[in-house]
């Protein structure tokens, strides 16, 4: 596995607090490999941090965690990530594939079965409470802290414990999530093997919050990506998911893609719906990697579209096992951030479309190819909002039969935009897309709702105008053909003159035949030829 490029300069830990950091060097070995009533004495020793804020206390202990953890070298890979996999997973509902793999996981730890899944299914609980709340609340949290479980059931005393460290977190606790994570990371330690200490590890550097600190997650990650350079497992996943995850300003696009393509060799299962779909959207979404495979681009849409309907169905598993298990206060009180998680969900289809949309645009050769399958997505257009030839072949029968019955005129008029290669050529296609939104709010603002703007090819747009004579319609049009080449059309700073040539043909109502619908958008068409044959900017009436 190829190490990741990382194009923003990251902290370099070994000159941070370098007194701290050698202080607790001193201890973490005894904390890592020991175990007993001295494991909470040490944790004390290595929290007590007088002179340093707690963010940088956890920037210097995760360090020295880190580089203890790369020293070390397992042999195996323990039987507990299993069961840490799962927990990405929360809630599982009975008798699902998940639950049987649960209850060979609690197996492994000699326990009574019925006892501990009824112990399970209230810490399940506890923690996609947590999960969900964006803040602390203490309705929520009112019995979490209370929960205790025995230190001899392994499985339950992690999550209990996770549990434990999410509400120190939601309370801005900083110094309880320290010592909770060193206690669960010297248990994993010492009951399943350092490759379960080094995940409770990257969970904690998952459940801070930076603030300002970013460039020292960044070192951090970095530092433990090198390490799980050339494994394929659970920590090696979610290390590069929470480089992934960073803010654009310290992970660039093109290094989030690299990081994407690390990612997605590792078993899906490591993953959530939500973590995939992220991946799959960006991926999809990604400029550079539209031009280099568009087909492998539409692939990734495909696959984030699949995990998109995953996530809803699994909001309804969240929301369903919630309500079935609180009382109805609590649930209410999580009720709002179930809504927020839909309505991002409901965003996230808007914004696919529109991205999928846009992503067949940048290639013209493949949109013909692909033309069907953007016809599928909407009747709008995703660039201007104006209607789409999809919504003109399936409504325009319907309405012109019905202004022919009621003997009303109809006038076709296509619009096409002066030179605007050279817009595109001169300019960039952004500042093509931009005179094409502004454009088509300027031929829009005037006109009645009744009157339908089709947005009929890349720089044409078709017009009809419904009980209008052919005289009226060309007064209207010129007005609008001045106006626009009045306009300031201006990108980034650069004016942009713009012009457009419009053909006119009009349909008289015939009750004994129908209209010939192609052959007036021919003649408008023919009309608009001549236009700029004989010069653009200017209007001419079909014959």
């Amino acid at each position: 596995m190829q190490h990741p490029r990382h194009n923003v300069d990251t902290v370099n830990l070994e000159n941070f607090l370098p007194e701290e950091h050698e202080r607790i060097r001193a201890l973490l070995p005894e904390l890592i490999h020991g175990n007993g009533e001295s494991q909470q004495s040490l944790i004390r020793q290595i929290t007590d941090f007088r002179m340093v804020s707690m963010i940088d206390a956890c920037i210097v202990v995760a360090d020295e965690l880190a580089s203890h953890f790369c020293e070390l070298r397992s042999s195996h890979e323990t039987q507990i990530m299993e069961y840490f996999s799962l927990l990405n997973h929360l809630p599982i509902v009975k008798k699902s594939e998940m639950e049987r793999v649960l209850l060979q996981q609690m197996e492994l730890d000699d326990v009574e079965p019925e006892a501990a899944g009824e112990q399970f299914h209230i810490l399940q609980k506890h923690y996609v409470m947590l999960e969900l709340a964006n803040t602390y609340d203490e309705r929520l949290c009112a019995d979490i802290s209370e929960t205790k479980v025995n230190l001899d059931n392994i499985r339950l005393y992690i999550l209990s414990q996770l549990n434990h460290g999410m509400l120190a977190v939601r309370k801005g606790d900083l110094r309880n999530v320290l010592e909770i994570y060193l206690s669960l990371i010297s248990y994993c330690c010492f009951h399943e093997g350092p490759e379960a200490g080094l995940f409770v590890l990257v969970n904690l550097l998952g459940r801070l919050d930076w603030k300002d600190r970013f460039p020292h997650k960044k070192a951090l990650l970095t530092k433990l990506s090198g390490y799980l350079n050339r494994k394929t497992c659970l920590s090696s996943a979610k290390v590069l998911f929470e480089l992934f995850t960073m803010p654009e300003h310290y992970v660039p696009a093109d290094e989030k893609f690299r990081i994407f393509r690390q990612i997605v060799k590792h078993p899906a299962e490591y993953m959530n719906e939500f973590q995939l779909q992220e991946l799959y959207f960006f991926a999809g979404n990604y400029p550079a990697e539209v031009t280099s495979s568009f087909r492998e681009s539409i692939l990734f849409f495909q696959n984030s579209n699949y995990y998109l309907h995953k996530c809803w169905d699994r909001i309804r598993v969240i929301s369903v096992f919630l309500r079935l298990n609180l009382d109805m206060e609590t649930y209410f009180c999580l009720l709002p951030s179930i809504e927020e998680r839909v309505y991002q969900l409901g965003c996230q289809i808007s914004m696919q479309n529109n991205a999928y949309v846009e992503t067949l645009h940048a290639d013209y050769d493949k949109i013909e190819k692909l033309f069907k399958k953007v016809e599928e997505l909407s009747l709008t257009d995703s660039l201007t909002s104006l209607r789409n030839r999809r919504y003109l072949k399936t409504n325009i029968y319907h309405m012109i039969h019905l202004a022919n019955r009621h003997r009303v005129p109809i006038s076709f008029a296509m619009i096409d935009i002066d030179h605007f290669k050279m817009v595109n050529d001169t300019y960039g296609h952004a500042a093509g897309d931009h005179v094409l939104k502004e454009l088509s709010r300027l031929i829009t603002k005037d006109f009645r709702k009744s009157d339908l703007i089709v947005r009929y090819g890349g720089e044409e747009f078709l017009m009809l105008l419904f009980d209008t004579r052919l005289e009226q319609s060309a007064r209207i049009l010129d007005e609008v053909r001045i106006a626009v080449s009045k306009h300031e059309f201006v990108f980034r700073g650069h004016k942009i003159p713009v012009t457009i040539s419009i053909g006119l043909a009009e349909s008289l109502p015939d009750t004994e035949h129908e209209i010939d619908i192609a052959e007036r958008i021919r003649e408008a068409d023919k009309a608009l030829y001549i236009a700029k044959e004989t010069g653009r900017n200017r209007l001419v009436l079909a014959d």
